[in-house]
């Protein structure tokens, strides 16, 4: 396995699934819904804590959620995002494999 050579840069690769794992998360598991109000579409946060006005006290989200408008084209650069990183595993799979012996 040491002879396998990638063009990769793998902090960078590390990072990326990160954030892209988080805002999978958030799109595939979060609370949306459709707010009275708002066009977007909306993400209420039950998890983590947030201060209500800037420099307030902060507040658990499970106690007071917090509703958290995602603009549409936010929601087209997750998965734009998405794909990219998939092309990116895929060429790194291709570059493994064609390096294996038979």
């Amino acid at each position: 396995m040491n002879a396998i050579k990638v063009t990769i840069d793998w902090k960078k690769l590390r990072k990326s699934l990160g954030q892209i794992e988080n805002a999978r998360d958030r799109l595939a598991h979060g609370i949306w819904l459709k707010h009275k109000t708002l066009k977007e579409p909306t993400l209420q946060v039950i998890k983590g804590s947030y201060p209500p006005t800037p420099g307030a006290k902060t507040i658990k989200a499970r106690i007071e959620p917090q509703a958290m408008p995602v603009p549409l084209s936010d929601l087209r650069t997750i998965t734009h995002n998405i794909g990219v990183v998939t092309v990116v595993i895929e060429n790194l799979g291709q570059q493994i494999s064609g390096q294996l012996p038979p």
